[in-house]
């Protein structure tokens, strides 16, 4: 949960929020409507990318 978290966190942007919601459910909050949808592909991409590797490497 931490690593996802830190990954979302280091895929928004300065003036998004990002909060753990409950369990394993997260929410980001885009300050700027209009690039929304450009944040959604970066957070996408890096999830895609990221997410079945543990901090201690072990993938699941």
């Amino acid at each position: 949960m931490r690593h996802l978290a830190r990954l979302l966190s280091e895929s928004a942007r300065v003036s998004d929020f990002v909060a753990r919601f409950a369990g394993d459910e997260f929410v980001v909050l885009a300050y700027d409507r209009a690039q929304a949808s450009i944040l959604i592909t970066i957070l996408e991409d890096t999830l895609s990318a990221n997410l079945l590797r543990l901090e201690d490497g072990n993938e699941l």
